[in-house]
Order: structure tokens, then C-alpha cells, then sequence
């Protein structure tokens, strides 16, 4: 893995953790608006790293990437 790979690696790997804990608190009742909104902007900037990640793939030995819409298409 490279050094970009280990840092995305770990962003969504922090990215579960919330999740994890969001669903945990959510079950418990202890999932406050400002959790949701904390966890909405987490999203969108994780959301950010995946599109800068892939819109600089330079690997074309990997199959070519192609949205969700686009594969119910085919």
C-alpha cells in the first residue's frame, strides 16, 4: 500500500469507528442533534477525500471505476 492508500485506509477507518458509534448511540437513545450534524460533516469530508482520491487514479491495470448510476445502466 502506499503512503496515500494508508491515509485513506485510515480516514475510513475512523470514518467506521463514528458510524459504529453513532448506531450505538442511536439504539440508546443518546444520539443528540449535535452528534447528527457532527457526523453529516464527517461524512461530506470523507465523502471529499474518496472523489480527490479517485479523480487522480492512476493505475490503469485496475478495472476502470465507474459510478453506482453508471453500472445500472450497463
Amino acid at each position: 500500500m502506499s503512503r496515500r492508500e494508508v491515509a485513506l485506509a485510515v480516514v475510513l477507518r475512523r470514518m467506521q469507528w463514528m458510524l459504529d458509534e453513532a448506531a450505538f448511540d442511536l439504539g440508546g437513545g443518546r444520539f443528540t442533534c449535535a452528534d447528527c450534524r457532527e457526523l453529516s460533516e464527517s461524512l461530506r469530508e470523507v465523502a471529499v477525500v474518496l472523489d480527490d482520491y479517485v479523480n487522480t487514479w492512476n493505475q490503469p491495470a485496475r478495472v476502470e471505476c465507474r459510478t453506482s448510476s453508471q453500472t445500472a445502466e450497463a
